[in-house]
């Protein structure tokens, strides 16, 4: 580009640069100038074939190497995206900042002509476009921000829901481990409950043996007796027989010594009256042995019945009390017994109970596992799907940076 280095102020370099016919010569057909963002625009070719100088907003220096002066206005900066009207300049005050600064570098304002108005239109139009570009940065900044914030957030709450999470799952395997040790504790008692049972059974067994064996002792003992009774009976029942027919002649002879005594004391008064008296009293010593004999007869009968009654009482009340003692200990041993199958169907129940508890909570534990890990898979995916959503605003920003460079580079 082709630049006059005469002495003049400086133009703003947002300003638009006024074209100067200065000779009668052609310039180039591609001849470029500055916008207000440094973007190089092409600049349409003049219609009349005259030479063209472009004022820049560089400053010149004199040939003495002095301070370049600056022109002390400023043009006012057009507000972007604001839309004017193609017939009104682009720059009100463009008009007076030339004729000042053309005044100082004594130059004619008269061989100027004002820029097209397409190229302002142009130059207008990019402003506008690089303004939504840089506010479309801006916003995708700010949602990249936002979105990063809140995958921070997200991140941040994941980790504390996972921490938590953890900390629940490394409860529920605590938990469920305390419950295996509980359970093989229950089961070691079971076992031994078990080995119990076992071992009551067997008491069981054995004492129900022995009642087996002291009923049939006792029946035995029962068939003895009468057995013994039977064999008694008919054994005394000669000597009975005997006894009593012994008594009967025992009566007869009573009755016949009765009568002897009574013939005798007849006989004796008679005799006394006419025998002696030691004849008497000889017949009287007869008759005194006589009747010992027969009271010691008596006597035996007397003993041998009472003895015969005295052994029947002593075999009845032998029996009866074999029989309550072994009544005694056969209830004794059957309460004893019922007593230690409560005990032990009490136990049976309790641990049924005790397992079916344990197994309702190690069900419990495992769906509070299930729900727990449900959860954290959900909030997983979401992260995931967040993530997802984030690369995708990244792709997005990328795709914008990249069409924002292509219309930057644009000519």
């Amino acid at each position: 580009m082709n630049r006059d280095h005469s002495p003049q102020g400086d133009v703003p370099r947002h300003s638009p640069e006024p074209v100067l016919p200065s000779t009668p010569t052609r310039r180039s057909n591609s001849q470029r100038q500055t916008t207000a963002s440094g973007t190089p625009t092409k600049t349409p070719t003049p219609a009349t074939p005259s030479k063209q100088r472009i004022l820049t907003p560089r400053s010149n220096s004199n040939n003495s190497g002095s301070t370049p002066h600056r022109n002390e206005y400023t043009s006012p900066s057009i507000a972007p995206g604001t839309k004017q009207d193609s017939t009104t300049p682009a720059y009100p005050e463009s008009t007076v900042l030339m004729k000042r600064s053309f005044s100082n570098a004594k130059i004619d304002l008269s061989d100027f002509r004002p820029v097209d108005t397409q190229v302002l239109e142009k130059i207008k139009n990019l402003e506008i476009s690089l303004e939504q570009h840089q506010n479309s940065i801006k916003e995708l900044k700010t949602t990249i921000r936002a979105t990063k914030n809140e995958r921070m957030l997200m991140t941040a709450a994941h980790d504390k829901e996972m921490i938590a999470l953890n900390e629940m799952l490394s409860d529920l395997n605590r938990s469920v481990t305390e419950l295996e040790e509980q359970e093989n504790r229950q089961m070691d008692k079971r076992q031994e409950l078990l080995d119990s049972i076992q071992i009551l059974r067997e008491e069981l067994d054995t004492k129900d043996n022995e009642i087996a064996r002291i009923q049939q002792e006792f029946e035995q003992s029962r068939e003895n007796r009468e057995t013994l009774f039977r064999e008694r009976y008919e054994s005394e029942k000669d000597e009975l027989e005997k006894t009593l027919e012994s008594k009967e002649k025992l009566l007869e002879e009573l009755d016949e010594i009765m009568k002897l005594q009574q013939e005798f004391d007849e006989a004796a008064a008679g005799v006394m009256s006419t025998c002696g008296v030691h004849e008497a009293e000889a017949l009287k010593a007869r008759v005194r042995e006589l009747d010992d004999t027969i009271l010691d007869l008596e006597r035996a009968v007397i003993d041998s019945r009472n003895s015969t009654q005295v052994e029947e009482k002593t075999a009845d009340d032998l029996v009866l009390m074999f029989e309550k003692i072994y009544e005694r200990r056969i209830r004794s041993y059957s309460e004893e017994i019922e007593q230690t199958l409560q005990k032990a169907e009490e136990t049976e129940r309790e641990r049924d109970q005790l397992a079916n508890d344990t197994l309702r909570e190690y069900l419990d534990i495992n769906q509070l596992s299930s729900e727990a890990e449900d959860r954290a898979t959900k909030e997983e995916f979401d992260l995931m799907m967040g993530r997802g959503e984030l690369a995708e605003l990244e792709a997005r920003l990328q795709s914008l940076r990249i069409q924002l460079d292509q219309r930057l580079r644009i000519p």
